[in-house]
């Protein structure tokens, strides 16, 4: 009830509302805006973190943003409560971003075997998946198996993780990869179905820079949720 309530305030009041009601920790310069909020526990806001719009956040166990990450609009981000409830442990259902790292908008992200990303990384352009669980045909039972990628990433539109993935710091993920398995040899380009080595992107500064990538202008107004 608190979450619904607070979908309607402007982003400082919905903070507090949101710390008061809920015991959410939420850094005095992190914003929220717009979003739908159902069933959502354990939410830790850095400083600097933002939320933009029309989000919707369901069942998770766990939401992390760290110092100057942000998540766009418009993404799908839940967990399955029903495997959670029969296989769920400490690290499922939870979704945690390092520092300045980016998830730009229209994703969708099955939290529901948890799903860690580094610092500044950016998870770009629209429609790519994140998935955690699935079913195993040799027990026929469903697993949840998390998915983590590292620290100055870039993961590119229509991306396919699949469940128990991990992506390497300093990898490219080209636009329509499928990532299965280990991906973990730094600054190289992976593409294709499934995502294979194709580019060493050697000295990239995509991969040293020292500040956040991207723009919280593009999708979220400061001066109407301040």
């Amino acid at each position: 009830m608190a979450c619904a309530l607070a979908f309607f305030l402007p982003g400082k009041l919905k903070c507090a509302v949101l710390r008061r009601w809920l015991n959410w920790d939420i850094a005095p310069s992190a914003r929220i805006g717009f979003s739908f909020f159902v069933n959502v526990t354990g939410v830790h806001l850095s400083e600097g973190a933002r939320i933009g719009h029309f989000n919707v956040f369901w069942n998770l166990r766990g939401l992390e943003l760290g110092e100057r990450s942000e998540i766009g609009q418009w993404n799908w981000i839940t967990a399955a409560a029903a495997l959670l409830r029969r296989h769920g442990n400490g690290v499922h259902g939870r979704l945690a971003l390092g520092d300045n790292t980016s998830i730009s908008s229209r994703h969708y992200l099955d939290c529901s075997g948890g799903i860690t990303v580094g610092s500044f990384t950016v998870v770009a352009g629209v429609r790519t998946t994140f998935l955690t669980h699935q079913i195993d045909v040799n027990v026929a039972s469903q697993t949840l198996l998390p998915v983590r990628v590292g620290d100055y990433c870039l993961v590119s539109s229509n991306v396919r993780v699949t469940p128990g993935s991990v992506v390497g710091d300093r990898c490219v993920l080209a636009m329509g990869a499928v990532v299965v398995g280990e991906l973990t040899q730094p600054r190289m380009l992976y593409a294709g179905v499934p995502a294979k080595p194709v580019k060493e992107l050697g000295d990239a500064a995509f991969f040293d820079r020292l500040n956040r990538f991207g723009g919280d202008a593009v999708w979220y107004d400061t001066e109407a949720n301040s």
